[in-house]
This record gives C-alpha cells, sequence and structure tokens, in this order.
C-alpha cells in the first residue's frame, strides 16, 4: 500500500502539485492514526474516517476505475474494535474489479437492535468455491488472510456475539460484519 501510494503521488506531482501535497497529507495522516492508536475500541465516526482516508489514496491511484459509495445510519460514537473494517475494505479493492476493470465499492453501517451491521459490497468475480469453504469451516486461505484475521477477531472478542460472512457469486460479493457491543472492561485495551 505504501509503495503503491507513493508512486501514485509521483505520478500526480508532475501534473498537478496541488493534488499531490493533499494526497501526501492524507498519507501522513493516515499513518499517524496506525501508529499513534493502540486503543482496542474506537468510535465508528474515526474507523470510518481512516478508511475514507485509505480509500481516498486508492481513488487517486485508480481514477475513474473505482467508484465508492458509503451510508452510515448507525451512530457514529458506537464502539468498534479498532482497524476492523480496512482489511475488509482493502480486500474488495484489491479483488473487486469487473470485466472492465472498474472497482464499485459499497459500504454500510446500520444499528440492527444493539448490534452494529457492517457491509462491503463489490462487484468483482467472487471468491471461488473452495475459498469459501476453507472459510466457512474456520481456515483462511494465503489471499484472503486479512478476512480470516476480522473474523477470528470478531469471534474472540465479541465472545461469540461477533461474525463476519461473506455471500459470493461472479458479479457481487458481499462481506457483512456483525458487532455486538463491546465489553466496558475490554475498551481502554490495546489492539
Amino acid at each position: 500500500f505504501l509503495y503503491n501510494a507513493l508512486n501514485t503521488i509521483s505520478f500526480v506531482c508532475r501534473d498537478d502539485a496541488g493534488r499531490a501535497r493533499k494526497l501526501l497529507l492524507l498519507l501522513a495522516d493516515y499513518f499517524r492514526e496506525n501508529l499513534e492508536n493502540s486503543s482496542y475500541a474506537v468510535p465508528l465516526s474515526r474507523e470510518m474516517k481512516q478508511v475514507e482516508r485509505y480509500l481516498e489514496l486508492e481513488k487517486a491511484r485508480f481514477e475513474e476505475e473505482l467508484e465508492i459509495s458509503i451510508r452510515v445510519n448507525a451512530d457514529e460514537n458506537r464502539l468498534v474494535p479498532s482497524y476492523i473494517l480496512q482489511p475488509v475494505v482493502e480486500n474488495a479493492v484489491k479483488y473487486g474489479f469487473d470485466n472492465d476493470g472498474l472497482r464499485k465499492i459499497y459500504i454500510t453501517a446500520n444499528q440492527m437492535n444493539k448490534k452494529l451491521q457492517i457491509t462491503v459490497e463489490d462487484r468483482g468475480q467472487g471468491f471461488s468455491k473452495e475459498a469459501l469453504d476453507k472459510f466457512r469451516n474456520g481456515q483462511g486461505t494465503e489471499k484472503h488472510l486479512g478476512l480470516y484475521n476480522v473474523q477470528q477477531r470478531l469471534l474472540n472478542t465479541e465472545s461469540g456475539h461477533g461474525s463476519l460472512t461473506i455471500d459470493s457469486n461472479p458479479g457481487k460479493t458481499v462481506v457483512t460484519l456483525t458487532i455486538g457491543e463491546i465489553p466496558k472492561d475490554i475498551i481502554g485495551g490495546e489492539v
């Protein structure tokens, strides 16, 4: 990611120094957040802001080949595990392209009673049957290790009240994170 971002910014420097400066500041903010945040849980708004930074940098890389839609219909102060969403979004950006090379990513956060449900949808080729079977049997794959780690983190941290599910067909993949209320005794803990 870092090398891709720096390469993108170096190309932007040739045509638009002002935009390159904005991208450098965005990259600095992105890494500052990653390096300074050691909290186990953060408000949803903070998690979404970090994902937006990531997507803005990727948008500079893919330009019109990346379309993003984000809708948050939930309490933005709701606590979520830090860095829980980024690997899911990263997976969608990396693998979620259609036959024309277009990446369309839809992120939605909804409050469902006491649980928060976040979906990341793409229009890519989908997961192979073997990868889905492994994932559903609690095994990670090298290609989708980030999703597996998020799944395990939700299962372990939420005492079984969190989950990550994948519905995938050619042309559409939906990854759903369901996050229960985070126990107060681990809110201040470190990642």
